[in-house]
């Protein structure tokens, strides 16, 4: 049986990696994805997962080339990580629909930070993800931001539109929104995921933890699918 894991982290440095293992670990959730923050040096952090036997995403930019992507691949990156909005680029701009072209040859799923007006849009998303049907695209806070109104229209068209797509739970304060995926799409398209410092591991477990659905729903949504998707594999390696 999977256990929890929580699909994305961003960390400055092992030692915070350390402290938010610790608040996961008592919490069930025994395995984690990270990913250096912004400007912060991937390095520790790459020893510090593969220590844990937990998985490491690429923080990627629009301006690195492809071969940046594989070479992340080659050195054992799980995935990659995008943040259109923090390093000022669309996602819809030709180098970063070359960065997907890329992904999709090494087989990596691509996370985007999702939302941001004009920039990281969920429609803007699945126009580039429909491009490459069989590569996992996750887009965090369910694919907008404000989850009412117009984004919430786009997240919902845009994952009826690619079965490629999936989303995070964090910060997804409208449960009927997710109750409303996993009905219409299952669970192989929701992660359970804490993103960034600001979100309390609590509050992001009880989003999953009290959302209505069935067990083995939830069970995917808190690690099965996340397993899948990174891993490669109905389970993840016992701990070290």
């Amino acid at each position: 049986m999977t256990g929890r894991i929580d699909a994305l982290r961003l960390v400055t440095g092992a030692a915070e990696a350390a402290e938010h293992a610790r608040e996961l670990d008592a919490r069930g959730v025994h395995r984690a994805i990270w990913c250096a923050d912004r400007g912060a040096d991937p390095g520790p952090i790459a020893r510090f997962a593969a220590e844990r036997g937990d998985g490491l995403l690429a923080r990627i930019g629009a301006v690195d080339p492809p071969a940046a992507l594989r070479r992340a691949a080659e050195a054992g990156a799980v995935g990659c990580y995008l943040d259109p909005e923090a390093d000022c680029f669309r996602v819809t701009e030709p180098a970063v629909v070359a960065l997907f072209d890329a992904a999709a040859q090494t087989g990596l799923p691509v996370v985007i930070a999702a939302g941001a007006p004009n920039v990281s849009g969920a429609l803007q998303i699945q126009a580039v993800a429909r491009r490459h049907p069989q590569l996992p695209v996750i887009m965090t806070n369910g694919g907008n931001m404000n989850i009412s109104g117009l984004g919430l229209s786009e997240a919902y068209t845009a994952l009826a539109a690619s079965a490629n797509l999936s989303i995070l739970t964090t910060g997804v304060y409208r449960q009927d929104f997710l109750e409303t995926v996993l009905a219409r799409h299952g669970a192989g398209r929701v992660l359970f995921a804490t993103h960034r410092r600001e979100y309390s591991v609590d509050y992001e477990l009880a989003r999953v933890l009290g959302a209505r659905c069935a067990p083995e729903q939830r069970a995917d949504v808190l690690g099965g699918t996340a397993a899948r998707l990174f891993f490669g594999a109905a389970t993840v390696p016992p701990a070290t």
